[in-house]
């Protein structure tokens, strides 16, 4: 029984143990035409440097004289600090304005209310002197086949008689204005 809690507490810890990906781990070796490689470690052989990449899992090679160690130094210390990078801010920046672009598009209802961006449709209630939204969910409602009258019609062709009763399901709707 002993054995059987300390196997099932094993398990449970190595369960719980979250896994990182190399790509998390990465460094970028910075490179002196402006591109980057990402690479979880390396070492130098003379005038070679030899890494291990996290894209390819795979050992690679490049001169040292390609690689902008300065800008290397640079960016492992303002990742350790959590400085953002420049082209982070400016993404930002776009994304801000693209959404306030998309939220200028979107229909206004009321001070402060506007159409949800899913679509739909939806009812404008005031609730303690507050506008709001709120959204109607389309009943399926079933055919009803009302053959008592004339089977023979009915089932000659059934779509063919004038009259037709659809029937929704419970005693009343969800939203009632």
């Amino acid at each position: 029984m002993k054995q059987f809690f300390l196997c099932a507490l094993l398990i449970s810890l190595f369960g719980c143990v979250s896994t990182v990906s190399a790509q998390d781990l990465a460094k970028r070796l910075i490179l002196k035409d402006g591109s980057y490689q990402l690479a979880t470690k390396w070492e130098i052989h003379g005038d070679r440097l030899r890494y291990f990449s996290a894209e390819r899992d795979d050992w690679e090679e490049v001169p040292t004289g390609l690689v902008d160690w300065p800008a290397t130094d640079k960016w492992a210390q303002d990742r350790a600090h959590g400085v953002p990078t420049p082209g982070a801010a400016a993404v930002d920046k776009e994304y801000a304005a693209e959404k306030q672009a998309e939220e200028e598009k979107t229909p206004h209802v009321a001070p402060g209310l506007r159409l949800p961006d899913d679509g739909g449709v939806a009812l404008l209630d005031t609730f303690k002197s507050q506008p709001q939204l709120v959204p109607l969910q389309q009943n399926g409602g079933e055919l009803n086949r009302n053959t008592k009258s004339n089977m023979l019609r009915a089932a000659i062709n059934p779509i063919a008689s004038a009259k037709q009763t659809v029937e929704l399901p419970g005693r009343s709707a969800k939203v009632q204005a």
